[in-house]
């Protein structure tokens, strides 16, 4: 299949001169008179619509294979008609205006040597001494002329001096005065850089003197030299006016637009506002979040009372401005869009929207927004724009340099301002001038060699695939659980197990479709920003679709036109996931990229197409770095320990995608990480020893969930990491597999099927876990693996954990004789419950920031602790312990947790805490407690909301744990021991939650000053209390049974 666009050498150039007026929809640029005979072909340029898509009437450039000398170039359609065109970067590229409609082409042909018609139409630039005007019929915009000497400081003239509505109306024509931070101007220019029919650009700089910067007592900058450059773009068919900004100091501008648009209301697409006076939906409630709500604006109504500015955040004297790029941007948005309400269908409207986010540098704190002012006696009101560049921001951050760029759209209001539920036209404007469109589309080739290795085996050796695909085929079980793990992938599935071939079509023609969805949202729909194709969602749908595309070309009868099919949707693909004006992926740019785990999943899908796609020029040089990258992302996920940054659910995020690179580059030959990377081999222990004892609730072993997570996950990453040690280290890769079958043999298509990534005739073994530490996550506390008494509890003890973490540094959770005693809260989302005040930790009273006795407990509540540290981890033969520090200001926490096995069946857990308060003010200790009913005390039977006093010494507290049927004795009771040396007072809340089943833990709370320590013995449910003795020592307390004992 041929690239979208192909040529054969070419060049035009011309400048039109048109008024600004108004002009519903110019018409392209007209030759006055007929052009001497043709001269011979130099190059034809081809534009061919492959996807379903249609693209609007656009500015389109061709690259041309050698710098064209001179602009005697004419330009023909397919239709023999001579068209305007425009060389462009000194003849190295040319300039059509072209539209694109879905399922057809467009063709030019270029001569050289012959001078081009005379044009009508276009853009416009008239100069006067003291400024510019460039028009194109629908916009137009004033900048100043280079002045005979430097103006002064305080009357520096603005890039911008008027801009022309779409009635004709001049607005925002000042005097526009720029505010910078310098003590002199040094020298002011303008020049254009391209300037002719179908485009101009004109930059506008200055040079100044700069004083040092300070903030407050800290040193910014040096003092010295500074600039800033405003450069606009105008094209001929198109409302808008580009702008992108840099500079490295601190400066602002405004432009009023008031007098041409009178607005009363604004409107703004982004993700949520805090508030309805931000933004509220159109039945008049707040803004909500886009997950929660279908695609739409918010408007906001704007203020004339009071001073209303353009700042970072919204307040009750500010606007926030827009967002350069932002998928959850707050209180502002991605374009937006001021008018009157009361306007007539012609009346003006002003948008503005996100530039290329490709060109973004230093860019958290600068931008562009709306602001109003009210009217001073006797005159009128200002609302307009106000562009601002600050190198320091709000979160201490500090940029040298900041650019950004930005579109100003001259709109009407009829034709313009859609419902709110509606696509708006300035977000395709912005999806032609700043995302991914046809100006790039056209570029991609769209076939290319085969991968070295051939197609099929990604993740795993070809027999390995094939033998997969065969008992697909062969084994209903199989079947039927790869079908019910994998539903996206069940297409698949169904093509591989059908011998005519219809269902492998059928499967061509889902991929096509979803591919013309992903083009089609970018050019048509929200583009960048569409919440169906944004960032890591888009990524998603990318990752899926690459195995089943790998498989599809992997079949030897796949036809030759279904063949150009699958690598055309791979190209466009690779192309989409690796523009950075869709997402930023590169360093300096400041903008937000979200949580931590969302780069390098982004990354990840990235790289998986530089390997699809290594012998496509576009991926080559990309192709060879992805080991570097992915090595370079190992080493900021996974410490030395190999320990994870994520919390057990997100670590799923991360290493989705970068698991599966990782296999991909051992299959593609490139490298093999699983032998290079010592880190990988700690990885594989440290997601291991997350395994719990059996779940009775599920009856397989689990994860923990700890931080943004979900009760009884498990994890596929078992199962790769055996397939990649399969040829590297047996033993090892046989345990993993071990704890693969023994979590329930889980597989996952969130980052692509993992039926592809697991190899399943693999051998296994016990994976036979013990004790372990991670530093810089948590300590693992296990006895008994594999039995009945199994017995294991995980400190939370490292900094190291942090993607997605909850208040949670320094929790404990706990599995006791099979069962779960203590667990944290796997609410995940429904609801997100972050607070310390509902993790099993000890706190500062004075931080919760609500009475201790509060029930049922604010899940927002209380802070995170900080400054970890490992003091001491010891595991012997029958106990094990761990001992951790923590800060939060003034306050220090150690927290010691052991488990020591009095008998087989006889575990004795304790937790004793060293909790030093500011002013040796009050702490209090919170553990988490899978009970029911009532709790025995030696002043009666207590229940939740119930506070009552403890003695000092020890006092002890009976639980009924709750019933699980699939467990042995079906669950576990247990007495929990409070060794105080000073009277304590303890409370019984409760919390609990629905997701994937619900959770109810009763929150046993204790407050007191100094030390808080508890010691807890299990047993059998109904089983009688066993003999266990347990005393207050010197600084601690023994737990003693059978002439056998324990110090905590």
């Amino acid at each position: 299949m041929a690239p979208l666009s192909r040529l054969t050498v070419a060049v035009l150039s011309g400048l039109l001169c048109v008024s600004c007026s108004r002009s519903p929809e110019p018409a392209p640029a007209q030759p006055q008179a007929a052009s001497p005979v043709p001269a011979p072909v130099c190059q034809v340029l081809e534009l061919v619509e492959r996807f379903g898509v249609s693209h609007p009437t656009q500015i389109v450039d061709f690259d041309l294979p050698a710098p064209l000398a001179g602009p005697d170039v004419r330009v023909l359609d397919g239709e023999g008609q001579e068209v305007c065109g425009q060389l462009l970067d000194g003849g190295r590229r040319i300039a059509l205006m072209t539209d694109l409609p879905a399922g057809q082409s467009r063709s030019w042909t270029m001569y050289a040597g012959q001078r081009p018609a005379a044009f009508e139409g276009g853009i416009a630039v008239t100069e006067t001494p003291e400024q510019y005007e460039i028009a194109n019929g629908l916009v137009g915009v004033r900048v100043p002329g280079p002045p005979t000497a430097p103006p002064a400081l305080d009357a520096l003239p603005a890039p911008v001096q008027g801009v022309c509505m779409r009635d004709g109306t001049w607005a925002a024509t000042g005097p526009n005065r720029l505010a910078a931070e310098a003590s002199t101007l040094v020298a002011m220019t303008t020049r254009f850089l391209e300037r002719g029919p179908l485009r101009v650009v004109v930059e506008v700089a200055y040079a100044f003197e700069r004083p040092e910067y300070r903030y407050g007592q800290t040193h910014v900058a040096d003092a010295g030299p500074g600039y800033y450059r405003s450069t606009l773009t105008v094209e001929a068919g198109q409302p808008v006016i580009l702008f992108e900004e840099d500079t490295d100091m601190d400066l602002s501008y405004s432009m009023d637009f008031h007098a041409a648009v009178h607005p009363t209301h604004a409107r703004y697409r982004g993700h949520h506002a805090r508030a309805t006076e931000y933004g509220a939906e159109p039945d008049g409630r707040v803004y909500r979040a886009s997950h929660e709500r279908p695609a739409l604006d918010a408007e906001v109504e704007l203020r004339y009372d009071r001073p209303m500015h353009s700042s970072y955040g919204s307040s009750p004297d500010s606007w926030r401005w827009m967002a350069v790029w932002d998928p959850w941007v707050f209180d502002s948005g991605w374009y937006w869009q001021a008018f009157d309400a009361a306007a007539a269908a012609d009346g003006n409207l002003l948008g503005i929207f996100a530039g290329r986010a490709s060109r973004a540098i230093g860019a958290h704190f600068s931008g562009v927004g709306l602001y109003t002012l009210p009217a001073p006696e006797g005159g009128q009101p200002q609302a307009g724009l106000t562009v601002q560049s600050h190198r320091r921001g709000a979160d201490g951050r500090v940029a040298r340099r900041s650019r950004w760029q930005w579109g100003l759209f001259a709109g009407v209001k009829g034709e313009d301002l859609r419902d709110a539920t509606e696509v708006q036209p300035i977000a395709r404007l912005a999806n032609v001038h700043a995302g991914f469109g046809l100006n790039k589309l056209h570029r991609v080739g769209l076939d290319f060699a085969d991968p070295a290795a051939g197609w099929g085996a990604m993740y795993m050796p070809p027999d390995a695939v094939q033998a997969m695909i065969e008992r697909l085929r062969n084994d209903p079980e199989f079947h039927r659980r790869a079908y019910d793990t994998v539903t996206y992938t069940r297409p698949l599935i169904d093509a591989w197990c059908d011998a005519t071939g219809a269902k492998r079509e059928a499967v061509l023609e889902q991929l096509a479709a979803d591919a013309g969805d992903l083009l089609r949202r970018h050019v048509e729909g929200d583009g960048a920003m569409d919440f169906h194709v944004h960032y890591w969602h888009g990524s998603l749908r990318m990752s899926r679709a690459a195995a089943w595309l790998d498989s599809l070309l992997a079949a030897p009868d796949l036809m030759g036109e279904q063949r150009q099919r699958c690598k055309a949707i791979l190209a466009l693909y690779a192309a989409v996931v690796w523009d950075d004006d869709v997402v930023p992926l590169f360093e300096g740019h400041g903008l937000n990229l979200g949580t931590a785990n969302m780069p390098v999943q982004y990354q990840g899908v990235r790289d998986l197409y530089a390997l699809m796609l290594a012998r496509h020029p576009m991926m080559r040089g990309r192709a060879e770095g992805v080991w570097q990258r992915a090595q370079a992302t190992v080493h900021e996920t996974i410490n030395e320990h190999g320990a994870h940054m994520g919390c057990t659910h997100y670590i799923g995020a991360a290493n989705g995608p970068l698991l599966s690179i990782l296999q991909q580059l051992k299959m593609s030959g490139l490298a093999d990480p699983f032998k290079e990377e010592p880190r990988l081999r700690q990885y594989a222990e440290f997601e291991m020893n997350f395994l719990t004892p059996p779940d009775p609730r599920v009856g397989r072993r689990a994860r923990p969930a700890i931080g943004d997570a979900e009760p009884v996950e498990t994890t596929e990453f078992l199962g790769q990491l055996a397939t990649a040690y399969a040829d590297l280290d047996p033993g090892l890769s046989a345990r993993l597999m071990g704890a693969w079958r023994q979590s329930g043999r889980p597989h996952s298509d969130f980052h692509g099927a993992t039926i592809l990534k697991i190899d399943e005739r693999l051998p296994d073994r016990d994976p036979a876990l013990a004790s372990a530490h991670f530093e810089g996550w948590h300590s693992v506390l296990r006895f008994g693996w594999g039995t009945p008494n199994e017995t294991a509890a995980w400190f939370v003890n490292g900094g190291w954990y942090r993607d997605h973490a909850s208040n949670d540094l320094g929790e404990v959770v706990i599995y006791a004789l099979g069962a779960p005693l203590s667990l944290d809260f796997g609410s995940m989302y429904s609801p997100i419950s972050p607070g310390g005040f509902v993790h099993s930790v000890a706190l500062p009273e004075s931080a919760i920031g609500a009475d201790w006795r509060q029930n049922p407990p604010d899940i927002r509540l209380g802070p995170r602790w900080g400054a970890p540290r490992t003091v001491e981890f010891k595991s012997l033969e029958r106990e094990a312990w761990s001992t951790a520090s923590f800060a939060m200001g003034g306050n220090r926490w150690t927290r010691t947790v052991k488990v020591a096995m009095l008998r087989d069946d006889l575990p004795v857990i304790g937790i004793r805490d060293e909790l030093a308060v500011e002013g040796d003010a009050p702490g209090v200790f919170l553990l988490n407690l899978m009970a029911d009913g009532e709790v025995a005390t030696a002043g009666g039977a207590r229940r939740v909301g119930d506070a009552f006093p403890l003695p000092a010494g020890v006092s002890r507290l009976g639980f009924t744990g709750q019933r699980f049927e699939r467990h042995a004795s079906q669950g576990i009771d247990w007495d929990l021991y409070v060794v105080a040396g000073a009277p304590v007072e303890a409370f019984l809340a409760q919390w609990e939650h629905a997701n994937r089943g619900g959770e109810r833990q009763p929150i046993l709370r204790l407050k007191g000053a100094g030390r808080f320590q508890v010691v807890i013995v299990p047993r059998a449910k109904g089983a009688p209390a066993p003999e266990v003795r347990v005393e207050a020592t010197d600084g601690g307390a023994t737990a003693s049974a059978g002439g056998v004992s324990a110090r905590f």
